[in-house]
């Protein structure tokens, strides 16, 4: 095999897939990625966790040329660096026995690399059912509700450490809780083929976090479910993985009646400022902010053991009286997400929940402190 690259067409493609490679294994193998040449494209494979696999294809052309088709196992973290550092416009990949020989104008390595036929084959897109949605609105979903799912401690009988997403006739929904907090949020999508998902499909939290940058500068995204499994397409990339195992609560159960809470509207960089000025105090064993109102004005604060006590006042259009104190982690989290011009809905009942709403249905649910 013998190919010559730009770094320019060839870095981001080699970059994305070996995002993908498995920090888990105890085979070497798959702590590499596998390239494959031919006249038309360059594959790049990836194997990683959760059984995801990962292809990525390049057109072969004037910044790609393949003198000799062929295949060969890139030992990922030598060429990561390598590609950091070389600083040349192109290089040549050469398979000489089981060596691969990558030269530039100015340097020139000598590899040792493993047998390819050993690598596991990686799913290609041939679906003709599966949902389609923009790779905008999916990256949405995904940054506006992976952060809120379980970090370890949480699971038991329910799938808490992915996100669930619904993937209806005309759009998509996504839910994450972690048991003190929950995220949704839905964007448009349409049903190809009349592909439906039955049953729950819980996405791994690595995995949509990983699909988050195969979308980046995409038009969309195909999913497609089937059993245990996902399929995805954005571009030239496909990625295939297992879904979490275990049900998932029934979220929507979860969700508070409206008409029986206060409301009060903020603007996000009001309220964020607020909440970032009173935790300064705050510590773990006294975590959290209260949220005081009272009519026309908000009292956030904030106490530390043997630190102090901080006050923040905002005026508001508000007539009533009410307490709630929330962990000032999980608002900072919510704010991160939101344009600081944006108008936020506060409902709240002190003794039971926190919800948080957007003009665009993005809902958000704080359980209380006590």
């Amino acid at each position: 095999m013998k190919i010559r690259c730009s770094f320019e067409k060839f870095t981001p493609m080699f970059t994305l897939i070996s995002s993908f490679v498995s920090s888990r294994s105890d085979r070497q193998l798959l702590m590499n990625v596998k390239l494959i040449a031919d006249e038309k494209n360059i594959l790049l494979l990836a194997s990683g966790d959760d059984n995801a696999s990962a292809r990525g294809e390049i057109e072969v052309g004037e910044d790609i040329v393949v003198e000799k088709p062929g295949e060969v196992i890139l030992p990922t973290q030598i060429i990561k660096r390598l590609l950091n550092v070389a600083g040349a416009s192109e290089f040549t990949l050469e398979t000489e026995g089981k060596r691969l020989n990558v030269s530039g104008q100015e340097f020139s390595y000598q590899l040792d690399t493993l047998e390819p036929e050993d690598f596991p084959v990686a799913e290609n897109f041939e679906e003709t059912a599966y949902h389609k949605i923009a790779a905008s609105d999916f990256r949405e979903l995904v940054r506006r509700t992976a952060f809120a799912t379980a970090v370890g401690e949480f699971g038991g009988q329910f799938a808490l450490d992915g996100v669930l997403i619904e993937l209806l006739e005309d759009r998509a929904v996504a839910v994450a809780t972690d048991g003190r907090r929950l995220a949704n949020y839905e964007r448009p999508a349409e049903a190809v083929g009349g592909h439906k998902v039955e049953g729950t499909a819980v996405f791994p939290t690595k995995l949509l976090n990983l699909l988050d940058r195969v979308c980046a500068d995409q038009e969309d995204v195909k999913i497609a479910v089937k059993e245990n499994r996902v399929l995805v397409q954005s571009g030239s990339v496909v990625v295939g993985a297992s879904l979490v195992d275990g049900s998932y609560p029934k979220w929507r159960d979860i969700m508070p009646n409206k008409s029986e809470m206060k409301k009060i509207d903020f603007l996000v960089g009001q309220i964020a400022s607020a909440v970032s000025k009173a935790e300064i105090v705050t510590t773990d064993q006294k975590p959290g902010v209260n949220f005081a109102f009272k009519p026309g004005k908000c009292i956030v604060s904030g106490v530390g053991l043997e630190i102090g006590e901080s006050q923040v006042e905002m005026n508001i259009a508000f007539d009533d009286c009410a307490d709630i104190r929330l962990a000032s982690k999980y608002l900072t989290d919510l704010f991160k997400r939101l344009d600081s011009n944006e108008t936020l809905s506060f409902y709240l009942n002190s003794e039971t929940i926190a919800l948080f709403e957007t003009a665009d249905g993005y809902s958000y649910i704080v359980m209380p402190l006590k």
